[in-house]
């Protein structure tokens, strides 16, 4: 399959402390890169689509880590803009058993945050190409970042690509207010939307019945699929997650869901973004299976706990693993 995903968004490099330490007695720190349409994008490449990243990094050594990081993961990376001084940075801190993992934000004077409509030709970057992804997160960073990233939404649907969205609220980054006026910017472009019910009653004000609620947002905007995943928490080492796609039907709300899985976390960072990228990748195989892609999405989402680092890099073949259950057990 040779279809073609365009993504906006941010890189940061990301530093967590060793051994699941807290911030303030960390001497030594693990440095990964990523960012919510980073790993989407790599998520995507992993599973064999052609990805293209548009973003904006310093032509510094910290960028050039994240450049490989890109290259390494098979994204292509000729739509990035190489200015400013200042690539975003983020510290995780990992939860372990009843401590919760915590994020601190050090991305105020980042490099995409002056980013200009004029530094991308968005004509260029989507001919040819099948869809284009983005998210919540890029509409937060600046007014700069917010107009690129509706631009883009806006030139992708008038040429034909499917637009799809992933709400990614972040209350350490703004206000409800604030993206509420937003995503009611960008949600006409959408024709798929990763949210739940909190994104459809907090952001658009729309009341009643739950599924009541979910059909007047899909049929209001013209939503073709909302897809998203519920997260059973028993510890910060050990979650439970099944996946739900919904969509309007001859009239009728139509819901699907996955089977519920449960698994141990080494690294809990980046499964919506590998839930997101697997969903895409359904899709983009078969527009008309949505049940087949969150089965996907699912299996990138528990997968990408097993594994260190903001993105899933495994193969498709490990996700067909995972879905028919295969055996656990060493491959030797």
């Amino acid at each position: 399959m040779n279809k073609k995903i365009i993504g906006f968004g941010e890189i940061m490099m990301r530093l967590t402390p060793s051994n699941h330490s807290l911030i303030k007695d960390s001497e030594l720190y693990h440095v990964y890169y990523g960012g919510s349409e980073t790993n989407v994008l790599i998520t995507l490449s992993s599973l064999g689509l052609q990805t293209d990243y548009v973003s904006v990094i310093p032509e510094n050594s910290i960028g050039e880590g994240a450049i490989r990081h890109l290259t390494k993961n098979n994204v292509n990376i000729s739509n990035v803009v190489r200015k400013g001084d200042h690539l975003g940075i983020y510290f995780v801190e990992e939860g372990f058993g009843e401590r919760p993992s915590n994020v601190i934000y050090n991305r105020d004077n980042s490099a995409i945050r002056d980013i200009d409509i004029n530094d991308i030709n968005a004509e260029k970057i989507f001919s040819g190409a099948d869809a284009y992804f983005t998210s919540g997160i890029s509409l937060a960073l600046s007014t700069k970042t917010s107009d690129v990233t509706i631009d883009l939404a806006k030139k992708a649907k008038e040429m034909g690509l499917t637009v799809i969205f992933d709400f990614n609220y972040r209350s350490k980054l703004w206000s409800i207010e604030e993206a509420k006026s937003k995503f009611k910017d960008i949600i006409p472009y959408a024709d798929v939307c990763i949210g739940n019910l909190f994104d459809i009653k907090t952001f658009f004000d729309i009341d009643g019945e739950d599924d009541e609620v979910i059909k007047t947002f899909l049929e209001k905007f013209n939503i073709k699929y909302l897809v998203h995943t519920k997260r059973t928490v028993f510890t910060s080492s050990r979650n439970a997650l099944k996946g739900f796609a919904y969509f309007v039907e001859n009239g009728k709300l139509q819901k699907l869901e996955t089977k519920e899985y449960s698994f141990d976390i080494l690294d809990r960072v980046g499964g919506g973004d590998a839930f997101a990228g697997g969903v895409i990748y359904g899709l983009m195989t078969d527009w008309n299976n949505p049940l087949e892609a969150i089965k996907i999405g699912v299996a990138c989402d528990v997968l990408k706990h097993c594994e260190h680092g903001d993105a899933f890099t495994q193969s498709l073949a490990d996700v067909k693993s995972f879905l028919l259950e295969q055996s656990k057990d060493i491959k030797r």
